[in-house]
């Protein structure tokens, strides 16, 4: 900024430091708050939800590999599932600290769990128990949740 008088650059100072004369105020447009600089209650509570969904997930996982599969530990499908894992918690961890991007990162994960959580009622009709599905509904309910708070107004305000 630059003082309308002289146009001497003016940091964050009321008055002009070579000539006195007041600084010019910048208006604030109403409806428009600057943007917060701590993370709202909503992106910390979101991201709380998320990591208990992904627990959520892995105690249903465990559920079936045990008591539902009964067979011995599946290689294949782990490995798979480490790495989305690894990609959820990259996405949580981002976008707790302020990332736009993870946010949208986090809406793609939600929906791919839409998609894996209704293909999941195939098996429902082959008489699976309802504590396998059950943690991924569960679990889906809370990402749904913190889909949903992390487009709150506070929480777009904050994100960059």
């Amino acid at each position: 900024m630059f003082c309308p008088t002289c146009a001497t650059p003016i940091d964050s100072q009321k008055f002009c430091p070579k000539c006195g004369s007041p600084a010019p105020v910048i208006p604030v447009l109403p409806g428009t708050a600057p943007a917060p600089t701590e993370r709202p209650a909503t992106v910390r509570t979101a991201g709380n939800l998320l990591f208990a969904a992904i627990a959520l997930n892995l105690l249903g996982t465990l559920y079936a590999w045990t008591y539902v599969a009964r067979s011995r530990f599946p290689v294949g499908s782990f490995v798979p599932s480490a790495l989305i894992l690894a990609l959820w918690v990259f996405l949580i961890l981002q976008m707790q600290q302020g990332k736009n991007w993870a946010r949208f990162g986090v809406v793609l994960g939600i929906a791919w769990s839409a998609f894996v959580v209704l293909t999941t009622l195939r098996f429902l009709r082959y008489g699976a128990q309802f504590g396998a599905m059950g943690f991924s509904w569960v679990s889906f309910g809370m990402r749904l949740w913190a889909g949903y708070l992390l487009f709150r107004p506070e929480s777009n305000a904050w994100f960059k």
